[in-house]
């Protein structure tokens, strides 16, 4: 699904560019991102973590990034960043 939007228990409302739920496997949510997004990554980590997903399963897919920087901002942030070369690499496995 695209643009959905989710409700929290505490009635905050999130809005998802992309999230995919696979038949029997855990939920796959990608935030796009151009520009800059990082003042939103506690936004998105505490979603993250509230919706019970592994990192792995939480993409922010910036298209200002190149591999190296995606892998050092993983490292950083209890999130998963791609770019659009690596998106489909990392997505593959998980669906």
């Amino acid at each position: 699904a695209r643009n959905i939007t989710i409700t929290t228990g505490a009635d905050e409302k999130h809005e998802l560019d992309v999230m995919y739920l696979p038949l029997g496997k855990i939920p796959l949510i990608i935030e796009c991102k151009s520009g800059e997004y990082r003042d939103a990554l506690d936004k998105h980590l505490t979603l993250r973590k509230r919706l019970g997903l592994p990192a792995s399963h939480y993409l922010i897919l910036a298209s200002d990034l190149d591999n190296a920087q995606a892998q050092a901002l993983s490292a950083m942030y209890e999130l998963t960043f791609v770019t659009p070369h690596t998106l489909r690499a990392h997505c593959q496995p998980l669906l």
